[in-house]
């Protein structure tokens, strides 16, 4: 397919794809790489297991995993992924034969709560749950002090 590079969100490091030793992870600052990347000019995924670039037409073709080895994407952790294809593969969307790319709202698939989703972040509501509590409860006057 050509040379992929993918780029580092912590350290900002380039990265050609075919270098990364072990695991996929940055060189320079050990951070996780991102499973996306540019390949000659165009927006691809990358396995992070198998290495190969990957079209996202393809990933939405094959369910959301890789279509070279099986792993599946973490298309929660992808920042450009392409939002008409993320309508076709988020499960409350995709089966509306009236949906338009423009008409696509790509926040409230994120928010959305299907367990089938792969753009539903795990972490995300657990992460929302306990800025919550830590607003409500951490200005709190107590209440014994009066007495």
């Amino acid at each position: 397919m050509g040379k992929t590079t993918v780029k580092c969100l912590r350290c900002k490091h380039k990265l050609d794809v075919q270098n990364i030793q072990w695991s996929f992870e940055c060189p320079i600052c050990e951070d996780l790489l991102p499973q996306e990347g540019l390949c000659n000019g165009k927006y691809v995924l990358v396995c992070h297991v198998c290495r190969q670039s990957i079209t996202p037409e393809q990933v939405c073709d094959n369910d959301g995993d890789c279509p070279n080895c099986g792993e599946p994407f973490l298309l929660y952790l992808l920042s450009h992924f392409p939002y008409e294809l993320q309508g076709k593969m988020c499960p409350r969307f995709k089966d509306k034969t009236d949906l338009f790319p423009a008409e696509f709202d790509r926040n409230e698939c994120i928010d959305c709560f299907r367990n089938d989703c792969k753009f539903f972040d795990p972490k995300r509501w657990e992460e929302e749950r306990e800025s919550t509590l830590k607003m409500m409860f951490c200005n709190r006057d107590d209440d014994d002090e009066d007495e």
